[in-house]
């Protein structure tokens, strides 16, 4: 190979080494993004809008609970609608962890809900469920997409105590949360 073939050759590798770079986005965007992409999530729930839920989950959408338990995206819009409604609930995602490997992104999330129910005689509870889970996202066609939620862990409080604590494949202890 003659000295400007390689030369070539070297400055092609290198132009594809560059593009390769290029193409992977910015965490710091990439997580800003996929915050902005939890509060639509959040207000979608809290909405019962099946719709706009629906739009922020990918095709082939599953999500699984902290029993094991798989809800494919149709199932878990249902779910949702279903819910009743609580206008005492508030809630905040945290992105606790994040990896991108090219446009799929993998988020460590906690998701801490609290709200004020009424238990045994009708006196107020303060109630509170923390969530952690690992998130995939697919980001191709530029906007970033829930692919799969899974669930791995679950406290509840009742009045600031921790009364269960839900380990996926854990061998935590279970304890009965109070009915409404």
């Amino acid at each position: 190979m003659t000295g400007a073939r390689r030369l070539r050759a070297g400055l092609a590798l290198l132009t594809l080494a560059c593009s390769a770079c290029a193409a992977q986005p910015d965490p710091t965007a990439v997580r800003a993004t996929l915050q902005q992409r939890y509060g639509e999530y959040r207000k979608a729930i809290f909405d019962r809008d099946g719709n706009a839920l629906a739009a922020l989950l990918a095709p082939g959408f599953t999500t699984r609970n902290v029993d094991g338990e798989h809800t494919d995206a149709a199932g878990f819009v249902n779910s949702i609608a279903h819910l009743p409604r609580d206008p005492n609930m508030t809630s905040t995602v945290r992105i606790t962890g994040l990896h991108l490997d090219g446009e799929t992104a993998t988020a460590e999330v906690t998701t801490d809900l609290r709200s004020r129910q009424y238990f045994r005689g009708n006196k107020p509870v303060a109630v509170r469920f923390v969530t952690r889970a690992t998130d995939v996202w697919d980001g191709r066609g530029g906007t970033w997409r829930l692919e799969r939620n899974d669930d791995t862990e679950l406290d509840a409080y009742e009045n600031g105590a921790l009364v269960s604590h839900k380990v996926r494949g854990g061998e935590a202890p279970q304890l009965a949360l109070p009915t409404p």
